[in-house]
């Protein structure tokens, strides 16, 4: 029988419709609701199933997923999700394995095919859709072409709960193409409300299938909390919350309250604590009945109590964790107390003397003197490098020294073996510098060597690691001073140049026109007249400089501060003689140091010796008999014209008297020790000219001289500084 089809898209749209309708009004879509082969829509099967009483199609995941991983389980019932389609799950191991889903695939394309709980029955039904426009979908042959019916079975589809279509052309309702006339679809319904009805096809067989339960009927389950609970089944044919029994006597949590046993005195089989009869924690047990057994003494412990009530405190112990007993060490005696292991402790020789650590009264040896001490009752706060590691109670005394001294130390009187130990930095105990056990008489101990100033830390010890008792500490202190500490006692400096240096330690002050501070020594003889120069480049604290004659002479000079830094730089003409340079401290407060002093001496000029500080032209006449000569040239009278320079500095000078003089000049360029660096005559007629280079700090002279015995005014012109 000849048929005619709606075009797919059509089909497509009209089905989608029909599905969309039936989901918002919250019911089932029809198992055969779909395009007929005439294009118009069947009728659905009477179906009285709620919402999710489904189908499952062959590409449509049955299990339902979740991130959380398959559940544990001890049995295959535990497993199982009430579903045929999707298989039989299975325990394995512990876990759930899913089954294998059952296939309904009829091997023809243009039929739906379905899995129908909850039997597991295949349906397989025609989809118009699924061939041409000019097709017709049959169930068993696929699509086959439509053509115009002569007899019922031209029109026949292979389905049958669309009902059996005839050959009818002239009827009504016909298909105009094929003549064939749709059939009357199937209905399935039992009347039963908890049981969703349909047609499967190809076979047109009504499955009636119950929904989760009869209503008013119950079943056991497992609740939440593990126990054995119930549900019922409701009037919407759907099982109820799975309730937990009531809680009885068993060890767990039946109700699911979240308390084990509750409404009883104790969970079963449970331990708990108790109070025994002379006061300490004891244990117990919960019994069959859920009530506490008896309380069970502990066993004995060492804490300072009788533990397991038999009238003893810590017995099996050496002692009572916490009682006291008498004790004697060496000639001291005390009490000790049973720690808290029950045994006995250290013998406590009463309060620690005062200076035992560092931080408590210390008392300061800060000249001669003597010292009662006793190391009874104190700690081993220290250990030296002599005396077997003098590891026994000892005390400390602070030993402050304002100057450098020579220090004897030594014990006397004392009844017990004595280390002596002594350590040095600000900050008590400081790092040990010397150490002695018995360098005195008997076992006694003697320490005797020089200290720097600053603080020392004295420490009266024993030997080994149980000497202890009572004694006097002997201290003689003798302070040092610089050699050179009065002008009487100067350190020579002999030679034309050089450098000293010193420490300024423990220097005194003698005298007060020059510095605020104290000042050491030195003192020089020159057979010359000479220009003498010194400076303390180099020393590390603010100086000032002073020379004099005799000692308890004025000065003949006082400087301070030069070329920007705290040090000085003195420069001087002397006639012959012995005088005396003096280094002060610039404030009163410094009484330590080091000095570095640097000298130079050269032989005037029998004229003028002017100090020049930069470049210039410098105007004088000479006259009388020259003292010296230059390495050119130059027997006559000269002029010197000199000059310092600082730390750091150096250049080239130059110095002409061309154009500058009416007679034959000599020039030549000194330093310290009469060093020649330059000498020049005739660079312009008979005027000279100079180069020389120098180096800071020190003293250079430029001379004017003149070639035999010439002499007379000049100017000379000088550059380069």
């Amino acid at each position: 029988m000849l048929t005619v089809r709606l075009p797919r898209t059509v089909e497509l749209g009209v089905l989608t419709s029909v599905l969309c309708l039936a989901c918002a009004r919250g019911e089932s879509a029809p198992v055969d609701a779909g395009p007929r082969l005439d294009g118009s829509i069947d009728a659905p099967s009477m179906i009285d199933a709620p919402e999710d009483a489904g189908t499952v199609e062959e590409d449509a995941s049955t299990d339902a997923g979740t991130d959380a991983g398959p559940p544990p389980c001890e049995d295959d019932a535990d497993c199982d999700d009430g579903l045929a389609c999707n298989g039989a799950e299975r325990c394995d191991d512990g876990t759930c394995v899913a089954g294998e889903t059952v296939t309904c695939d009829d091997g023809v394309g243009c039929t739906v095919d379905r899995c129908v709980e909850p039997e597991a029955t295949c349906e397989n039904a025609p989809e118009a859709t699924r061939c041409a426009a000019d097709e017709l979908c049959h169930v068993v042959e696929d699509c086959r072409p439509l053509v115009r019916c002569e007899m019922d079975g031209d029109c026949d589809d292979g389905a049958a709960c669309n009902g059996v279509e005839r050959c009818d052309p002239g009827a009504a309702g016909a298909d105009a193409r094929t003549g064939c006339v749709p059939g009357t679809p199937i209905v399935c319904d039992d009347g039963i409300a908890c049981t969703t009805d349909r047609c499967i096809d190809p076979s047109g067989t009504c499955e009636f299938v119950p929904l989760e339960c009869p209503p008013s009927t119950s079943r056991s389950c497992i609740t939440s909390c593990g126990s054995a609970g119930s549900q019922n089944c409701g009037g919407d044919c759907r099982w109820g919350a799975c309730v937990p029994p009531a809680e009885i006597c068993n060890g767990i949590d039946d109700d699911c309250s979240g308390a084990v046993d509750n409404g009883f005195e104790c969970p079963r089989g449970s331990a708990g604590t108790c109070t025994t009869s002379c006061g300490t924690t004891g244990s117990r047990m919960c019994g069959a009945a859920c009530t506490w057994g008896s309380c069970a003494p502990p066993m004995e412990v060492c804490n300072g109590i009788d533990d397991d009530c038999n009238g003893t405190c810590d017995d099996g112990f050496a002692c009572c964790a916490g009682s006291s007993g008498a004790c004697t060490v060496g000639g001291c005696t005390g009490s000790r107390v049973c720690s808290g292991a029950c045994s006995w402790g250290t013998c406590n020789l009463g309060a620690a003397p005062l200076n035992d650590v560092c931080a408590g009264t210390i008392p300061t040896i800060a000249a001669t003197g003597s010292f009662a001490f006793s190391t009874c009752g104190a700690s081993n706060a220290l250990t030296a490098s002599c005396g077997g590691g003098a590891s026994s109670p000892d005390v400390i005394f602070r030993l402050s020294l304002a100057q450098r001294a020579d220090v004897v130390l030594e014990t006397t009187g004392a009844s017990f073996d004595t280390v002596l130990h002594v350590r040095s930095g600000a900050s008590c105990p400081g790092a040990e510098v010397a150490c002695d056990d018995d360098g005195g008489a008997g076992t006694h101990s003697r320490i005797s060597r020089r200290f720097d100033a600053g603080t020392h830390w004295v420490i009266v010890d024993g030997s080994g690691a149980s000497s202890q008792g009572a004694g006097t500490l002997l201290a003689t202190v003798t302070p040092v001073v610089p050699p050179n500490d009065t002008c009487a006692t100067a350190n020579a400096l002999t030679g034309m140049s050089g450098t000293r240096t010193a420490d300024f330690e423990g220097a005194n002050r003698t005298v007060t026109e020059c510095g605020l501070g104290s000042e050491i020594w030195y003192s020089f003889t020159v057979a010359s007249r000479s220009v003498v120069y010194f400076d303390t480049f180099g020393s590390n604290f603010d100086t000032q400089l002073s020379i004099r004659g005799a000692c308890g002479s004025a000065h003949l000079a006082c400087v301070d501060d030069a070329c920007g830094t705290l040090q000085d730089q003195l420069v001087h003409v002397v006639e012959p003689g012995t005088y005396r340079v003096a280094v002060h401290a610039r404030g009163a407060s410094v009484t330590s140091g080091s000095v570095n002093l640097r000298y130079a001496f050269m032989t005037a000029a029998n004229g003028t010796n002017t100090l020049i500080s930069g470049n210039g032209t410098f105007s004088g006449t000479t006259s009388g008999t020259g003292v010296i000569t230059g390495s050119c040239a130059g027997s006559g009278p000269e002029n010197g014209h000199y000059f310092t320079r600082c730390p750091g500095s150096s250049g080239t000078v130059t110095a002409t008297t061309c154009s500058r003089a009416s007679w034959d000049t000599v020039l030549y360029l000194r330093t310290g020790g009469d060093t020649q660096i330059a000498c020049n005559d005739d660079a312009c007629s008979t005027q000279s000219t100079i180069s020389g280079a120098y180096t800071g700090p020190g003293v250079y002279m430029i001379v004017v001289d003149g070639f035999g015995s010439a002499s007379g005014p000049y100017s000379v012109a000088v550059s380069g500084l």
